[in-house]
């Protein structure tokens, strides 16, 4: 014998379906939902940086993981924002053409083609140079 079954309960139905499938998301549907991990960098001349940092680990991508986008700026100078993307393979960059003697902030973020995630809640702080001098970390 078949069951006739009105609009609502066809909902209820589906609803009840859903419920365990809630709280999950399609991995290629989003960008990361975490940040590199172990940001860290030192000052290789008066005018570059390098940084490095962990990957974000696989479970955390929510995607293919297309690269990492580096934001920096003298920190006291929002307005000189720039940014440098790298392969989704590499852990580290150099950032050149940099103000001598000056303190940066450093953000690094993942994005899938989705977007960007998050940076880690606190960005590196590193100074360039002096001429001939070297290694100023926060």
């Amino acid at each position: 014998m078949h069951k006739i079954h009105t609009a609502l309960q066809l909902e209820e139905l589906l609803m009840a379906f859903r419920k365990p499938f809630n709280n999950l998301r399609p991995l290629w549907f989003t960008e990361p939902d975490a940040f590199p991990e172990n940001v860290t960098g030192f000052n290789k001349s008066s005018t570059s940086l390098f940084v490095e940092w962990r990957h974000i680990p696989r479970g955390h991508r929510n995607g293919i993981l297309q690269g990492y986008r580096i934001t920096y700026y003298p920190n006291k100078s929002y307005q000189a924002v720039k940014h440098k993307t790298v392969e989704s393979t590499r852990s580290s960059t150099t950032l050149s053409n940099l103000k001598k003697y000056t303190w940066y902030v450093i953000k690094v973020a993942g994005y899938t083609s989705k977007g960007l995630g998050p940076h880690p809640p606190r960005p590196l702080e590193i100074r360039t140079s002096e001429d001939g001098k070297s290694c100023d970390l926060v």
